[in-house]
């Protein structure tokens, strides 16, 4: 689901003379490219929905310390997070995708 923005730049000199850029597009997807992470916050297993077989991802702690690195082998998968003391963490995809974890 793609939303496109056009933009122009309008620039008027100290003479107050004007001129105009060309029309360029910006397409956007929704803003987690469709990627679904749930519960958050949680205490032990969240779910990952909608991640492309074979993208990497990791999980990185505030300190960006990497707490936890691996490919995706299915897109639709869960993750025990049990372990990880609670905190903010943040996972990052191979495709740029981000979101934040909480652990209670």
């Amino acid at each position: 689901n793609q939303n496109k923005y056009y933009y122009q730049l309008q620039s008027i000199d100290k003479d107050g003379s004007k001129s105009y850029s060309e029309v360029r597009q910006l397409s956007f997807s929704n803003a987690s490219g469709g990627v679904e992470v749930y519960p958050n916050p949680t205490k032990s297993l969240i779910t990952i929905k909608g991640l492309a077989v074979g993208e990497n991802y990791t999980i990185s702690d505030v300190k960006a310390s990497i707490i936890q690195q691996n490919k995706v082998t299915q897109s639709n998968f869960s993750l025990n997070i049990s372990h990880f003391a609670p905190g903010i963490y943040v996972l990052k995809t191979s495709n740029g995708i981000v979101h934040k974890l909480v652990k209670e």
